[in-house]
């Protein structure tokens, strides 16, 4: 098995802006599938709370596999009720698993596809996330939940519902 083949957490040498470029201008999204999901909503905790969520946001990628022609990430995002004086009890709990496929036209440097993963998976998944949880929201029959937008540079988004 290839070094590019095998199973990467990204540990190793850090990777140069030259390899992480040839990353981005090899690699092509071909998949974003929902791997998993959980969506619970407590209406009478919600309605206790005047119907209004004050969100956090928690996302994660993890590199699943690295092929010379392809890489596979698992991208996680969970929603919860961020209240200080509630932390045991949420109104709103969510938990989003996506696996999201890249092809590469070329081989590259693991690490520095583990870099690409850290800076562009969750931003390409972001979209995929927003729509999901709107949806979902109302469909439990409560006003939709639009999350934010994901703005480069800028702390993970958090937000509220409207009244």
């Amino acid at each position: 098995m290839s070094q590019a083949a095998k199973k990467t957490d990204g540990r190793g040498k850090k990777p140069t802006k030259a390899q992480v470029q040839k990353v981005a201008d090899s690699a092509s999204l071909t998949t974003v599938e929902l791997k998993e999901c959980t969506f619970g909503v407590d209406k009478g905790l919600l309605q206790e709370l005047g119907g209004r969520l004050n969100i956090r946001v928690d996302v994660n990628t993890k590199l699943v596999s690295v092929e010379p022609d392809a890489f596979l990430v698992e991208a996680t995002t969970e929603i919860l009720h961020k209240d200080a004086a509630e932390k045991s009890v949420s109104p709103l709990n969510a938990k989003l698993v996506w696996t999201v496929v890249y092809t590469l036209s070329e081989p590259v440097e693991r690490e520095a596809v583990f870099a690409f993963m850290r800076g562009n998976t969750m931003v390409h998944v972001w979209p995929y996330t927003r729509e999901f949880v709107q949806s979902m929201t109302t469909r439990m029959g409560m006003p939709p939940l639009i999350l934010p937008l994901l703005v480069l540079g800028r702390p993970l988004p958090t937000g509220s519902t409207p009244e």
